[in-house]
């Protein structure tokens, strides 16, 4: 090949790689990216949002804070997590275009910086919710980002806040202390795993009303917070508001006030130590606004169902005995006749003294109602391991507003109950209602989900009693 030649091939070639760079750089601009996740999300501590709903988020060390008060950490935790996603190649508006129809427009947009250690990390406005995204605005370009929502931005205010009032556990409080507005003082005070009642009553608390009361305090969330027009002597929280505090190991302690209503259900509060106005929802001001009798338990019975060895029923005419004899369960005596094929089910025997212990009158019996108990018709009991005996005495019928109730007493203490008809039916059931629950016919071809009988009878009564409900509910 003649030199001249060969040159004109190289100078050629050069030409085309260039012009094919040049190209392929005009196809790039052409294909804008967008991707504002190339920083580290630990860095952001200043978070600014401009908009319908307008915050300023700063961070101080492990805390989010809005002008001092706490963040919600989930609201922050989320808004931080979308902007894993803050990437697209979506391009749709490249600059110059009316925004309104994005949401993009100043009257629509929220515009968002994020910055750490006094630099901007990233900047860009969202738009309208769409496609599983949201319109971003980044350098006057508009992009469709997947996974990302306006609402994860354009929170409330009382969103961006921290509304549980405490940051305490349950188990680290020993004591509760409740000053009515009107009224003497009371507290309960936790001895081992037990609470009592001081000063001391003549009434049997509830655990379960009382770990429920104490936990509703160290648990409560605001419904909102106040930050303007704050006026606490018109929100009864000056004067005449009800205390409720609560004490720990290593001087652990937290006061809630609660003052007038707000609305028509709802409570103003205060947090003893802060300045700021919350408002409970009627439901959580209900619930703390207690007095002692609400602690009151109203279940006649008191026994451990694992040391039970003989349940007796008595309703009128009709008797059932059953004894546990070995660890099985067997029917001692009976008014109607057993079935020969008849399979008590101790399952069914353990569910019915834990019902026995469960089992809740809905208030205590005073005065006349109680004069004429009615007893001696209908009674339960319980014979447990040491040869004592505990019962519970079913007595007359009473209707209130269409309701049928009995009288019943039990061993737990010396009072009369009202107990709904229902639940003493329950508790009165005879024979039939310990029996086994019948198999389900065998699939034709053995189907899945089939189960043997035999195998049934080796499982722990625990995982039976499991089976045999949900084959019930079939």
């Amino acid at each position: 090949m003649r030199r001249a030649t060969l040159i004109s091939l190289l100078v050629f070639g050069s030409l085309l790689v260039l012009v094919l760079l040049m190209l392929g750089q005009k196809a790039e601009r052409g294909m804008r990216r967008m991707d504002l996740t190339q920083f580290d999300l630990a860095a952001v501590d200043h978070i600014s949002i401009r908009g319908t709903n307008p915050i300023e988020l700063a961070r101080e060390g492990d805390l989010w804070r809005i002008a001092g008060r706490p963040a919600n950490a989930n609201s922050v935790k989320a808004l931080l997590g979308s902007m894993e996603h803050m990437r697209s190649s979506d391009l749709l508006v490249d600059g110059g275009q009316d925004l309104s129809e994005y949401g993009l427009d100043e009257a629509q947009a929220q515009h968002v910086l994020l910055k750490g250690s006094g630099k901007k990390l990233a900047e860009f406005a969202l738009g309208k919710a769409t496609g599983g995204g949201a319109y971003v605005l980044v350098d006057e370009a508009v992009f469709l980002v997947r996974k990302v929502f306006p609402r994860t931005f354009g929170r409330k205010l009382s969103d961006w806040h921290e509304l549980k009032l405490f940051d305490v556990k349950l188990d680290q409080v020993e004591r509760m202390i409740i000053r009515p507005a009107e009224g003497a003082p009371w507290s309960l005070i936790k001895d081992d795993a037990a609470w009592r009642l001081e000063p001391k009553r003549d009434l049997r608390l509830d655990q379960d009303v009382v770990r429920r009361l104490v936990g509703g305090l160290v648990n409560a969330r605001a419904g909102e917070i106040r930050l303007v027009d704050v006026n606490f002597a018109k929100a009864g929280l000056e004067k005449g508001y009800e205390v409720l505090r609560f004490e720990g190991k290593a001087g652990l302690s937290g006061e809630l006030h609660l003052g007038a209503p707000s609305g028509e259900n709802d409570v103003f509060a205060q947090v003893a130590g802060r300045d700021d106005l919350f408002v409970l929802r009627g439901y959580l001001a209900k619930n703390l606004r207690k007095v002692p009798e609400d602690l009151r338990s109203l279940k006649p019975m008191d026994l451990e169902p694992a040391k039970a060895v003989a349940l007796q029923i008595r309703d009128g005419k009709a008797k059932l005995s059953l004894a546990k004899e070995e660890g099985a369960w067997r029917v001692l005596e009976s008014s109607v006749e057993v079935p020969a094929d008849f399979k008590l089910e101790a399952v069914m025997v353990e569910g019915r003294l834990r019902a026995l212990v469960g089992a809740k009158g809905i208030e205590m019996v005073t005065g006349e109602a109680g004069s004429e108990s009615g007893f001696g018709q209908a009674e339960i009991s319980v014979s447990l391991l040491g040869g004592e005996t505990v019962g519970m005495q079913i007595g007359k019928k009473i209707k209130r507003d269409k309701k049928e109730l009995r009288i019943v007493q039990g061993n737990a203490d010396d009072k009369l109950y009202l107990m709904p008809q229902r639940t003493v039916e329950r508790l009165l059931g005879m024979l039939p209602s310990f029996k086994r629950p019948a198999m389900p016919p065998r699939p034709a071809g053995g189907m899945p989900g089939q189960i043997d009988p035999s195998v049934l009878e080796k499982l722990p009564p625990e995982v039976r009693a499991k089976i045999l409900k949900q084959l019930g509910q079939r």
